[in-house]
């Protein structure tokens, strides 16, 4: 070009070139020349700013690369760079100045308010004398830039300066000066956002990383197995865990081809299969949660839970299956040892009530679908209490474990045993027939044997003991094809079973049933009675041996409304059972007290009402208490009243019952000894316990004048009572003979027809309970 705008030297001549043109030609040159060489120089500097931030460690930043190539490529004294995140200065670096003196952090951001105001991404010159602290720091020829992003985000600001003492030795400033400070910010904004990418990914890999380690840590402390099978190259990783669980030996996991159904036990691989293709193919859910049975190396089965997930591509492609599987023995170990704890008994290893109700359903289904009829077998040991409380509760569980021995011996192996709990055991016969009387029949001749096992000596720790049982049996029809018509049917034959002297088989029928019925319906009306206070107390006069009133017995009567007056026997049993002889008996106290209040004038010295007592009655926990409190609350004198107790409730419990009779003795109560000869009629009883008086059973009274046994067992008694210091009543006397026979066998009072009918008492005082002739006799 500039050969074009010069005329040759040749052209103009030799004196047309004036040395001046000539010099100012070669200066122009050295100018061009010189400019181009600067830019040069700038551009081999700004490559090398590539190489420098390469060679940077990971986690440098790279600022102070960037402010120390500003000087360098521009030609001036002074760089600076700011990287900013939003409104706020992450970092920032300079050349040429000390950071330290001032704040030079913040001054990136009022750099930048400068340029946004002018709208520009270019650099821009700057009045130094405008920025305080520009201004106090003697800088000149201040050239700032912005550093924007991609997202056309403001990541940074750049500054080029000159202070004024150094001006001078510099070039002057230009537009390209401007134009590469320009480059130099790209570069800048360019490095920035690739770093920020790099700690970006790099934070994303920690993450992974850290994920990995988490789930190493989770599935080696799950002891987890788990692979991950490539549905395109059909390979499939297995962890070291999963080789292991399978017999096998890695460090590491393994890479095999294809599959591993083989693994899978033939019983389990078809549902497996059919599952795995449903979630392959996308039926339903994507993930996959089966119980299997592995085979291992060593041919046994390991019980296993597999989770699976199928993962899919863009189109919906099945292109990966991952899964881990759970070791599942010890929780199978568990499962069992709770199933036997919930369905088996512990002490007798034989299936517990509900073991038996689990598969009884299943012995009716056979009967309804085959005829085969089968049977219940309700068995309740006889005297076990006593054995229990006699010997401890551990010879009690070492006879419960022979009697389940015994009666596992006895039985078929589709037959049942279990026990229902306490000394109850059921057993369950199946096939026994399908004509109900077969079948009844069988199933009494295995009853009658398992009654004669159960009635072998049984040797214990404590030595040999005795024992019976009673059997109650319900063979299954079409009138009791449920588990609780059998099982209720199983326990009225029982219930027979004992009330006819136990050690005995019964076989459930209807007339059972009704009975039953009949029972309940009773129980019913009686709690009726009771809440609408329709029980009535009699008394029937007691007298001494001149025909004289000395006391009373106390004797229930239930006139039920509607309908006959209901014995004794019939209700009092129910009583007992159904817990209502407690609130019977602590109404008949409070009767009794109302009586001797209303006759407390007119009673004789030694008068007292006798109240017979129940062993439930006896027994109870606050009876002692209660009885004090009703004597209390009445207004009477505990001397006015006899309980009498039976042999049976001194059998129960003989140092609870030695340790109340006192303590009401000590309160001036007296005690009798009922019905005695019907029992034991242990002496022993009559020399430890505190009784008053022993009343001879009117069994003996009705026969003694034509039985010389009887007569001899009465004599025997009232002697025995006389050495004691005690007295003799005699109960069911009616006639004079029998009277004047028992008096000169030495009894001291009398009870019967003859003297007295059990009647209500009245307000005219107690004379009024004997008849009119023994009434003029008290009243002599």
């Amino acid at each position: 070009m500039v050969s074009e705008s010069l005329p040759s030297p040749q052209a103009r001549g030799p004196r047309a070139c004036h040395s001046t043109d000539y010099i100012r030609l070669q200066q122009e040159l050295i100018a061009v020349r010189t400019s181009f060489d600067r830019q040069i120089a700038q551009l081999t500097r700004l490559n090398r700013i590539s190489n420098t931030l390469l060679s940077l460690q990971q986690g440098g930043h790279g600022l102070q690369v960037f402010a120390e190539t500003i000087p360098d490529v521009l030609d001036m004294a002074i760089g600076v760079v700011w990287e900013l995140s939003g409104r706020q200065v992450v970092d920032h670096s300079a050349c040429g100045l000390d950071l330290e003196d001032k704040d030079w952090r913040h001054l990136g951001l009022e750099l930048l308010d400068r340029l946004l105001a002018h709208e520009t991404h270019e650099t821009i010159r700057a009045d130094a004398a405008e920025i305080p602290l520009l201004a106090q720091s003697d800088l000149c020829d201040v050239l700032i830039c912005r550093c924007i992003n991609g997202e056309n985000q403001c990541i940074g600001v750049v500054m080029a300066a000159n202070t004024v003492t150094l001006s001078g030795m510099f070039d002057p400033i230009s537009n390209e000066t401007l134009a590469v400070l320009t480059q130099v910010a790209e570069r800048f904004a360019a490095h920035l956002e690739i770093r920020r990418f790099h700690d970006l990914l790099d934070l994303r890999l920690q993450e992974l990383k850290d994920s990995e380690e988490r789930l190493q840590r989770v599935l080696q402390g799950t002891n987890d197995g788990w692979w991950d099978w490539d549905l395109s190259s059909n390979l499939c990783l297995v962890s070291s865990r999963w080789i292991a669980m399978l017999g096998g030996e890695s460090r590491e996991p393994q890479l095999r081809e294809g599959f591993w159904l083989e693994c899978i036990q033939p019983s389990d691989r078809d549902r497996f299969e059919r599952n795995l293709r449903q979630a392959l193919e996308g039926q339903g859910a994507d993930t996959l949660e089966q119980e299997v049975e592995l085979c291992r190396k060593d041919g046994r089965a390991l019980p296993v839970l597999v989770r699976g997930t199928v993962s899919h591509d863009d189109q919906g492609q099945a292109v990966r299956f991952s899964c881990t599987i759970l070791d599942l023995t010890e929780r199978k170990r568990h499962e069992a040892h709770v199933h036997r704890l919930a369905f088996y008994d512990d002490l007798t290893e034989l299936p517990n009530r509900r073991g038996l109700m689990d598969q009884l359903p299943g012995a009716i289904a056979s009967f309804q679908t085959t005829g085969q009829r089968m049977a219940l077998l309700m068995i309740d040991l006889d005297g076990f209490k006593t054995l229990n409380d006699t010997y401890g509760h551990a010879a009690g569980d070492q006879m419960l474990r022979i009697v389940g021995q015994r009666l596992r011996q006895r039985l078929r192996n589709n037959d049942l045993v279990a026990r229902l709990g306490g000394d109850e055991f059921m057993v369950v016969l199946h096939a026994l027939g399908q004509d109900l009387q077969t079948a009844q029949a069988r199933a009494r001749g295995v009853a009658e044997e398992i009654l004669d096992q159960l009635s072998q000596p049984y040797q214990l720790d404590v030595g040999i003991s005795h024992h019976s049982a009673s059997i109650g049996v319900a063979v299954i029809d079409h009138r009791s094809a449920t588990a609780s018509d059998l099982m209720q049917h199983a326990d009225v034959a029982l219930y027979e079973s004992k009330g006819a002297g136990r050690a005995t088989v019964r076989v459930f029928n209807t007339h059972m049933q009704e009975q039953v019925t009949r029972r309940v319906r009773l129980e019913q009306e009686l709690r009726t009675s009771i809440e609408q206070q329709e029980l009535a107390l009699h008394l029937q006069g007691i007298v001494n041996g001149a025909g004289i009133l000395s006391g009373a017995e106390a004797l229930l009567r239930w006139p039920r409304s509607g309908g006959p007056v209901v014995k004794p026997d019939d209700f009092i049993a129910i009583a007992e059972d159904s817990g209502l002889i407690h609130t019977i008996g602590e109404w008949s106290l409070m009767r009794v007290g109302a009586v001797l209040r209303q006759w407390s004038a007119e009673l004789p010295a030694d008068f007292r009402i006798s109240v017979n007592l129940s062993p439930n009655q006896f027994l109870h926990p606050q009876f002692v208490e209660r009885t004090l409190q009703q004597l209390q609350d009445a207004g009477i004198e505990s001397l006015r009243l006899k309980l009498e107790i039976t042999e049976a409730t001194i059998m129960d419990d003989l140092d609870k019952v030695t340790e109340r009779m006192n303590h009401l003795r000590d309160h001036g109560v007296e005690f009798s000894l009922d019905d005695f000869g019907t029992g034991y009629s242990s002496i022993s009883y009559l020399r430890q316990l505190p009784f008053k008086e022993v009343k001879i059973d009117k069994s003996y009274v009705q026969r003694f004048l034509s039985n010389p046994n009887d007569a001899a067992v009465i004599r025997s008694v009232v002697s025995l009572c006389q050495s004691l210091g005690m007295d003799v009543v005699a109960e069911g006397i009616e006639t004079e003979e029998q009277w004047h026979r028992l008096r000169d066998y030495g009894c001291d009072r009398f009870q019967g027809y003859l003297f007295s009918l059990p009647r209500e008492p009245g307000p005219t005082g107690p004379g009024s309970l004997l008849h009119t002739r023994w009434q003029q006799t008290s009243q002599d």
